[in-house]
């Protein structure tokens, strides 16, 4: 069996504290810090697609409809729920519409200041989408460094493990091994804070 998985289920099933070594308050502050942090990345990240995709009907009917045309090898298709082009595109050009067949200029001119207003809609829909793009690539780098910090934390709990061990004598070479733990523990302590 690998030491390490080992290291894992002992870790596990011990009944020694992992009160006396270096992580202290310090570290569980920053643990609790940093597993908030982690939980809120997919969910902030989620949403942000979902929103930046809301005027096509939706991020689980465009993504639908673009994987179901990449099989059939076809272009997406403008269905009941999704369209191709977005909402506000296509409001315009029926206000357009509306405009131009009216025949008395009251009605004719408020379709196209209605008209005027979706397009503008779809202009600043389509700026804050290049925005949202932006934090979604700047999310996606954090849940990076998310997973970097969470392969630390995992050295962490072995070091601090096999240190609470060999301070309860359960291990050989004792003060080796608590000197081993407690340098690796500050190196990943300042790894994590680093990443934070």
């Amino acid at each position: 069996m690998d030491a390490d998985i080992l290291i894992d289920v002992q870790r596990k099933f011990s009944t020694v504290k992992m009160d006396t070594l270096v992580t202290g308050d310090e570290f569980d502050k920053l643990e609790q810090k940093y597993r908030a942090l982690r939980d809120q990345i997919k969910k902030l990240k989620d949403v942000l697609k979902a929103f930046k995709t809301i005027e096509h009907g939706g991020i689980v009917l465009k993504t639908l409809n673009e994987g179901l045309a990449k099989f059939v090898g076809e272009k997406p298709k403008e269905g009941r729920n999704y369209v191709k082009d977005n909402v506000y595109d296509t409001a315009n050009l029926c206000f357009l519409g509306f405009s131009q067949k009216y025949g008395d200029s009251k009605n004719s001119e408020l379709c196209g200041d209605i008209a005027q207003k979706f397009l503008l809609m779809s202009k600043q829909k389509h700026d804050l989408n290049l925005i949202l793009e932006k934090i979604i690539v700047h999310i996606e780098k954090m849940k990076v460094k998310a997973g970097e910090v969470d392969i630390a934390r995992k050295q962490m709990q072995k070091f601090q493990f096999k240190g609470e061990l060999a301070k309860k004598n359960v291990l050989d070479q004792n003060k080796k091994t608590i000197l081993t733990s407690n340098l690796k523990m500050i190196q990943i302590l300042k790894q994590i804070k680093s990443i934070l």
